[in-house]
């Protein structure tokens, strides 16, 4: 093979994952039930909207009111207030952690002056309340890109809701959303709507964590496409 071959080869390869970037895939939820002090996975201190995380810019409860508890704890990295995950005495009241009204919207906005092209989302994690029937978990999961971060897409689930499961029996219920990784590039904000399942007992979270990473610049991009000809170049010269 000729080496403007590779080179074209390289070119269309570029194209092709430049064409990718903003775009969404199918997304899995998974489901742990388990007693809180054996979380696993257990809530992040150093997620993508972790509080203080360079890569967060704000979190605000855009729509809605907070029932009880407060919108800070969502993402605190930190499930027991510093308590003693092995000692029910000591674990926290449900006031630390956030109950939202039905239908209550809360906006996540990443930080896109540190990433200006926005982020890959690979993972979303939320952490239930610790028993009863507030253990339940129900909202829809939006995001929007950095081309125009006002206007959201929801990722698609089951009945209505991305996130939709009643309370039970165990003390902690944690679901994954995964995609065909990234569930999102170029992400600029995600939003969360929550629902409940009745006035009587309102959904409690006690942590939400989104794992990913900075979208490379192109400056990035260009090195190492730089690098990939390169390395064809030397394969072809080798071969002839």
């Amino acid at each position: 093979m000729r080496a403007k071959h590779f080179i074209q080869l390289a070119v269309v390869i570029m194209v092709v994952v430049g064409l990718g970037l903003g775009t969404a895939h199918a997304a899995t939820i998974s489901w742990l039930n388990d007693w809180p002090g054996y979380l696993d996975p257990y809530p992040s201190s150093s997620d993508l909207i972790n509080a203080g995380q360079s890569t967060l810019s704000s979190t605000v409860l855009t729509t809605g009111t907070a029932v009880f508890g407060s919108l800070d704890k969502l993402n605190d990295g930190d499930y027991w207030g510093g308590l003693d995950p092995y000692t029910p005495a000591s674990w926290e009241t449900y006031s630390n952690g956030f109950a939202p009204s039905d239908g209550a919207i809360v906006t996540v906005a990443l930080n896109t002056t540190v990433s200006p092209l926005g982020y890959d989302i690979d993972s979303i994690v939320t952490v239930s309340a610790s028993s009863g029937p507030r253990l339940g978990q129900k909202f829809d999961l939006w995001y929007s890109l950095v081309a125009n971060p006002d206007a959201f897409v929801l990722v698609t689930g089951d009945n209505g809701a991305t996130v939709n499961r009643a309370g039970g029996p165990c003390a902690a219920d944690v679901s994954t959303i995964t995609g065909d990784s990234p569930i999102a590039t170029g992400v600029a904000k995600l939003q969360f709507q929550f629902y409940s399942y009745d006035g009587a007992n309102e959904n409690v979270y006690r942590e939400i964590d989104v794992f990913g990473a900075a979208v490379p610049e192109p400056g990035t991009l260009a090195l190492l496409a730089t690098g990939l000809i390169g390395l064809l170049c030397y394969a072809w010269r080798r071969r002839k």
